[in-house]
């Protein structure tokens, strides 16, 4: 799925007469990224003219101050081998419970690598949980309470 041309006076839309609701701007594009089946694509201009859409430094993705686009904070390198300790343990097992209950495969919950990650950084919050790799906004909305009542739980 393409969303293209997320500017801002664009996304959210002004013009001299009429004023978009923000809110509603926002959840128009929470569905917009929610319906893509296999790949999402979002794309601004990078010309000094145009500013990106206010909405994607909510999604950790953005200009930088000078330079090219900013990438996503969770577009970190990946966890090459995941350590066996507690937490990644009981994240397993909740994957696992979760899958079932969902009928899915375990790695559409979570990879391994991402579930690693989770138990390295240990995140206390939503927005901690968001720059994970692996953990999309639809992820987030799904996941979140459980994967960090798991976290709170473990030693």
């Amino acid at each position: 799925m393409f969303l293209p041309r997320l500017l801002d006076k664009e996304l959210p839309f002004r013009s001299g007469r009429a004023v978009a609701d923000p809110v509603e701007e926002r959840r128009l594009l929470y569905v917009g990224i929610t319906r893509a089946r296999r790949h999402l694509y979002l794309s601004w201009p990078t010309e000094p003219r145009s500013k990106p859409s206010p909405f994607l430094s909510e999604l950790g993705v953005g200009m930088a101050s000078d330079g090219p686009p900013s990438t996503p904070s969770r577009a970190r390198a990946p966890v090459a081998a995941p350590g066996r300790g507690p937490l990644f343990d009981r994240l397993r097992e909740w994957r696992r419970r979760r899958a079932q209950t969902d009928g899915v495969p375990a790695y559409v919950v979570f990879h391994d690598a991402t579930l690693a990650s989770i138990a390295e950084e240990r995140p206390m919050s939503r927005a901690a949980l968001a720059t994970i790799s692996g953990v999309g906004p639809a992820k987030l909305e799904r996941y979140a309470d459980e994967v960090l009542e798991v976290v709170a739980e473990t030693p």
